[in-house]
């Protein structure tokens, strides 16, 4: 696909110069941000895991029948 329309011999798509270019935006709050995820990352990576390992034992808990009650009861 060339993005010429056959029919018309010119382009399909338009670039519209009228329009001011966009500047890059930025934000200085972002720097701590980065900053923040950075050092809590193995933590992130941690609790993601044990995220999953939970799930998986809910689900498993559900498969062999038991109920939300059940397993509520249980875990609180």
């Amino acid at each position: 696909m060339s993005g010429i329309n056959e029919a018309s011999s010119t382009p399909d798509w338009l670039i519209d110069l009228s329009r001011p270019v966009r500047q890059p935006m930025r934000d200085p709050r972002l720097d701590k941000v980065r900053a923040a995820l950075i050092e809590i990352q193995a933590q992130l990576i941690a609790l993601d895991t044990e995220a999953k390992q939970v799930e998986a034992v809910l689900r498993d808990c559900a498969e062999i029948g038991m109920t939300s009650d059940e397993i509520a009861v249980q875990i609180s």
